[in-house]
């Protein structure tokens, strides 16, 4: 395959539900792995029906040149493979790094992939990011980007003083392996939601959204000690605040989508579990 640049890659595409051993599965990782460090044979791994399990994604996405996503329906894997397809084995970038200027801001949280989810760093310290390669997304009838956001919450160590702007470079590898860099100044909005671009209202809606999810289905299944029954019950009345909040920000981003899977998620977790809502 050729990319735009008239240069040759070579990439093996996966169609999987990864229904097998965990000997195999770890053959598997291990081959792909191999393949991209070893021989420059990247790979991209589609699972089928079901959502990939957090090794593979945690592995794939740090295997340089290599990515996943999943497919759930047919309209979705018609998607990628006819609209999708090229920006998904196409990568544009590699070794990137992303660095905040002096010291008065750090990044707390990263969202978005496994690379960033969880930063190893004291968060006094943790002022820089590095991700082994990024891929396009394509863009939407309104010329937005469609997913492939990375989303940081940054902190303010010195939130007392007055405020000042923040600088952010970002530096990596063409495919061609020339360094380049960018640096890009920001300012910190004094309203509590302000959205420069709806892509980043989504990204906060779905991380608040997930972040509760989880802790919530977590509480669910777990032992009924005192601590956990009070934090479910605590849960289970924020519940209808959180689908309220929810419907309000998918209608102002208006994306369909939204509608099909994750909201349609909350209110069948609700009814399950009979939940009033307020509609």
């Amino acid at each position: 395959m050729k990319d735009d640049n008239n240069m040759i890659s070579r990439r093996i595409f996966f169609l999987t539900d990864m229904e097998v051993s965990t000997t195999d599965g770890e053959n598997f990782l291990k081959h792909i792995k191999d393949n991209a460090e070893k021989h420059t044979i990247w790979s991209t791994v589609v699972g089928v029906g079901l959502d990939l399990g957090a090794e593979v994604i945690q592995s794939v996405s740090r295997t340089i040149g290599c990515n996943y996503c999943n497919v759930r329906s047919a309209r979705t894997f018609d998607e990628l493979m006819n609209t999708e397809f090229h920006y998904t084995v196409t990568p544009i970038g590699f070794n990137i790094e992303l660095s905040i200027a002096g010291e008065r801001y750090t990044m707390e949280q990263g969202y978005g992939s496994p690379e960033i989810h969880q930063l190893q760093d004291k968060i006094d310290t943790r002022q820089s990011i590095k991700i082994i390669t990024e891929f396009p997304s394509p863009m939407n009838d309104k010329n937005e980007v469609r997913g492939g956001c990375l989303l940081f919450k940054i902190i303010d160590m010195k939130k007392d003083e007055v405020n000042e702007n923040f600088k952010i470079t970002t530096s990596w590898d063409t495919v061609s392996g020339i360094r380049q860099s960018n640096e890009k100044e920001f300012e910190f909005s004094n309203d509590v939601d302000s959205f420069t671009h709806s892509g980043i209202r989504k990204s906060i809606l779905l991380v608040r959204y997930t972040s509760f999810m989880k802790r919530y289905l977590k509480l669910r299944q777990a032992s009924a000690t005192p601590d956990v029954i009070d934090e479910y019950q605590s849960m289970r009345r924020q519940y209808p605040s959180l689908v309220e909040y929810f419907k309000k920000e998918m209608t102002a981003i208006n994306d369909k989508s939204l509608d099909e899977e994750e909201y349609k998620h909350l209110t069948d977790i609700a009814q399950q579990d009979d939940i009033p809502l307020n509609e």
